[in-house]
C-alpha cells in the first residue's frame, strides 16, 4: 500500500497546522532538490558525449570518458545520491528546525502586515511594503543589507509564501 505526504496532510486529527506545514515544506524542498540534481545530472551526461565525441582521435581519452559516462549511466542512484550529498548540508541547515518538528506557529502573524511596515530579511535587507490586496501585498527594496544583488528591488508576496518565510527564519523581523 502507498503512503503519498497529501493524504497524511488531509486528516483531521493527529498533526497539528506546524507538522503539516514542515511535513510540506520539507517534501517540497526535496522534490525540488531531486529535480535539480536530475537536470545536472542531465547536463553532464550531455557534455561527457560531447567531450568524447570531440576526443575520439584519442582513443585513451575517448575510452575514459565513455566508461565515466557508460558508469554513471548505469548508476544512476548512486550517482545521484553522491551528487545530492553535496547539496543536502546548506538544505538541512535551512530547514533543521522543520525536520526536527521544533517549529512554531509564525511570530509576525499575516494580517498584522500593513502599508509601510518593515519586513527585514535575512543579510540585513529591508523591505517596505507599498501595497496591500486580498490575498498578498507588494514591497520594495529600503535596505540593501550585506548582499545588494542578490534581493528583488520589488517582490510580490502571497499569505502562504509570507507565511512560510517567516515560519523557516527567513524573515527576522517585522515592524
Amino acid at each position: 500500500m502507498k503512503i503519498k505526504l497529501k493524504d497524511i496532510l488531509k486528516e483531521e486529527e493527529g498533526l497539528n497546522p506546524s507538522e503539516k506545514f514542515a511535513l510540506k515544506e520539507v517534501g517540497e524542498q526535496i522534490v525540488q532538490t531531486h529535480k535539480r540534481l536530475n537536470e545536472l545530472l542531465f547536463k553532464y551526461m550531455t557534455g561527457l558525449k560531447k567531450y568524447h565525441s570531440k576526443h575520439k582521435d584519442n582513443p585513451s581519452v575517448a575510452k575514459k570518458i565513455y566508461d565515466l559516462w557508460n558508469h554513471i549511466k548505469g548508476n544512476y542512484y548512486y550517482t545521484t545520491k553522491q551528487a545530492a550529498g553535496r547539496y543536502m548540508l546548506p538544505f538541512e541547515k535551512q530547514y533543521k528546525k522543520l525536520v526536527e518538528g521544533v517549529i512554531s506557529e509564525a511570530k509576525y502573524p499575516f494580517d498584522k502586515v500593513k502599508v509601510g511596515t518593515q519586513i527585514t530579511y535575512q543579510m540585513g535587507v529591508v523591505y517596505i511594503v507599498t501595497q496591500l490586496y486580498p490575498g498578498g501585498f507588494l514591497m520594495k527594496i529600503y535596505k540593501s543589507g550585506n548582499n545588494p544583488g542578490m534581493f528583488a528591488p520589488k517582490a510580490r508576496i502571497e499569505k502562504d509564501n509570507y507565511e512560510s518565510q517567516v515560519k523557516v527564519g527567513l524573515i527576522k523581523k517585522v515592524s
